[in-house]
């Protein structure tokens, strides 16, 4: 019997250029939706999603929304989107601009704020994630 040569393929390489901008061709679009979903996590683990939405990370809101409908998770994305729609339609991506919309939300709105905070707690996140990686 000869000997076989076994090829690896890797399915995340490319420069990106059809999904641009959600793709990069340093970071394949698995690896963002990692990404994001962690950055969403060490946020919310911090201080609940409120302090997501609030600081920096939250320019990212699109692009985690955007994660967790690739990862199947559906009803926390409903979820994740219902929040953003509080701070507004279209979601501010600069941080400044979304601190002052909080800045103006009713008790009840900012509270609405809180409610994605589940998210980082549920198996099915992990679970999705460990699919991806």
């Amino acid at each position: 019997m000869g000997q076989h040569t076994i090829q690896p393929v890797i399915l995340s390489g490319g420069s990106g250029s059809r999904l641009w901008p959600l793709s990069r061709a340093e970071l394949p679009k698995p690896l963002q939706n990692a990404l994001f979903v962690n950055r969403f996590i060490l946020e919310t683990g911090n201080g609940g999603s409120h302090q997501y939405f609030f600081n920096q990370s939250g320019d990212d809101a699109p692009q985690f929304l955007t994660a967790l409908i690739d990862l199947g998770l559906e009803q926390q994305a409903q979820d994740f989107a219902a929040a953003m729609a509080v701070i507004a339609t279209p979601y501010p991506t600069d941080t400044e601009t979304r601190r002052a919309i909080i800045a103006t939300l009713s008790e009840d709105q900012d509270e609405a704020l809180y409610q994605p905070t589940w998210i980082m707690d549920t198996p099915d996140l992990y679970s999705a994630m460990d699919q991806v990686l």
